[in-house]
Formats: C-alpha cells, structure tokens, sequence
C-alpha cells in the first residue's frame, strides 16, 4: 500500500520544472522542398527553447546553391560516397567570398542564421555540430582548395564574435572529397557561455573557400544542432523543494 508521504513526493515531484538535455534546436533539411533556399524551420526544439526560422543570404539561387537529396560527383572515386541522412544542403562554391586566411570577414558573406531564446529558465550552451563537406563537381581540379566554416554569436542583438578558429576542409583532387560530420565548434569555453544565458542568442554560421579560381566547388550542410541544457534557476528548485517539506510535515502531524 502506498503511504500518504510516498504520494505527497510524487505529487511535488510533478511540479518540478522540466530540465532537457542535449540537442536544444536541430536543423536538418528533412522538411524542406529540394531546391529550396529557406527560409528553415527547425525539425526539434527541445522544451523551454524557442527557435527562429534559419534564413539564407548569398546561399546560391536554387541552381548555385539549394536542399538536394543526395549528392554524386561521376568523377569522383574516394569512399565512402558523400550521401547526406534525407537531405542536406548544397552550396556551390563559385558564389561565396575567398578569404586565403583569418576568418570569413570579406563581403558578400554566404551565411545561415537563426536565433535561440530561452522561454523560461536560462539556457546552458555546450556545442554546435554540423556535418560539413566539400568536393568538386566537374572535371576541374582545383588542388589545395580549403572549404571554411566560421561560427558568430552574438547575445541580446550585441557585435557578432567568432567562436573558436576556422574550421577548413581540402581537396587535393577533382576524384576526391572532403567530410567531417559532427564538426563541433565549443561553446562552453567561450566566457559569455560560461554560466547560463537568459537573453537571445543569434547564431551565424558563414562558409567559404580559399580559392577564387572556376566555379566547380560545392559545400555541404547538414544536421546543424544547438547542445546544451534548460535547468531550473537554484531559487526555484529550493522554493519547490521548501513547499514539499511543508507538506510532509503536516502529513507526519495528521
């Protein structure tokens, strides 16, 4: 038989916040139309998180740059073969800015962003992972291309500031490309991410290359996810946990 105390801890229990953990905000592409250059809806959004829509500027036209299936370069032999999870994005290189090195700072930018708001207690942020990839399309060999990814943030509508170093994919050969799924870029050791964020975060992610030679170059986008957790601010916990002592003690009086 279950005790009256035993019920009066479930029942506190139940009004405990929710804490989540992991991916906070995933875009995948998995809902979008191929060819399409968003806007995006993001496919998870864990509980306590608000995610924006992730819009495209400089992103190709729907023929330089779009959500594709799958992706096969005929000449290309290097394995495994470069195949996104359902869909992913594809960017043609040829429209992007060349930076040779430092960060993407040299307009026009290629970027994606979104923005993620708590809509409760503040936000714990860990990482942002993406598969990131690059080969050629054509006959062309363009050796010692590197492909870039650079991450930004900015908190409260501030100054974008880079996270980490640039990110960089090569491709030695027109038979050969590059990838690296789960590229993580570490937000927990950046100082504005040392404690949770209660404000809204913009993210900005920018792609390149180094090379300003012809056109057939693609990058490829997949499974952008925001890590992190949503845990209930101390006071909350305690004011909860201070109510649930109440009430068994007035159940051990009755």
């Amino acid at each position: 038989m279950i005790s009256r105390t035993s019920l009066l801890l479930v029942a506190s229990a139940a009004f405990l916040p929710v804490i989540s953990h992991g991916a906070l905000v995933v875009y995948s592409f998995t809902g979008a139309t191929n060819g399409s250059t968003g806007p995006f809806s993001p496919e998870g959004v864990a509980t306590g998180v608000n995610a924006s829509m992730m819009t495209a500027s400089n992103m190709g036209n729907g023929t330089t740059g779009g959500v594709m299936s799958a992706f096969a370069n005929p000449n290309d032999t290097s394995s495994p073969a470069y195949i996104f999870d359902g869909k992913g994005y594809s960017l043609n290189a040829g429209v992007t800015a060349n930076d040779s090195t430092g960060p993407l700072d040299t307009p026009t930018l290629s970027t994606f962003t979104f923005t993620v708001t708590p809509t409760g207690a503040p936000i714990t942020y860990t990482t942002l992972t993406l598969d990131f990839g690059s080969d050629l399309t054509n006959n062309v060999a363009i050796n010692g291309t590197d492909f870039r990814f650079d991450l930004y943030y900015s908190i409260g509508g501030g100054a974008l500031t880079q996270v980490g170093s640039t990110s960089l994919l090569s491709i030695s050969s027109n038979t050969s490309h590059a990838v690296q799924n789960d590229l993580t870029k570490d937000l927990s050791s950046i100082p504005a991410f040392s404690s949770p964020v209660s404000g809204a975060v913009t993210f900005e992610l920018r792609f390149g290359d180094n090379n300003s030679g012809a056109a057939d170059k693609r990058i490829f986008i997949d499974d952008i996810n925001v890590n992190g957790s949503v845990v209930p601010e101390p006071s909350s916990v305690l004011l909860l946990a201070g109510a649930a002592a109440t009430l068994l003690r007035r159940s051990r009086k009755g």
